[in-house]
């Protein structure tokens, strides 16, 4: 793990095509690194994830990556108010 690093995009091995690393800027100094890896896990959201994908020009053989994204939204909440219920009234039937 490298904090304060923002990953530009994953890296492949020429010969077997499998990914092998990642190419990254560290925040503070700027300056652009590559890290190696038996394992790479993607856990970035949504957005980032495909960004990263499309960067690497790796899976998207199908055309589809990056055209129907959905993200999760935490900490949102839904309001409602109805009227024949205020003042902890609730109307019969």
């Amino acid at each position: 793990m490298v904090s304060n690093a923002i990953v530009r995009e994953v890296s492949t091995d020429k010969n077997t095509g499998l990914v092998n690393g990642a190419y990254f800027v560290d925040r503070h100094s700027r300056r652009e690194r590559h890290v190696k890896a038996r394992a790479v896990v993607l856990a970035a959201g949504c957005l980032e994830s495909t960004r990263l994908l499309l960067n690497s020009g790796i899976a998207n053989s199908s055309g589809v990556l990056g055209r129907y994204l959905h993200d999760q939204i935490y900490g949102v909440s839904v309001v409602s108010s109805v009227p024949e219920a205020r003042d902890g009234k609730r109307p019969r039937g």
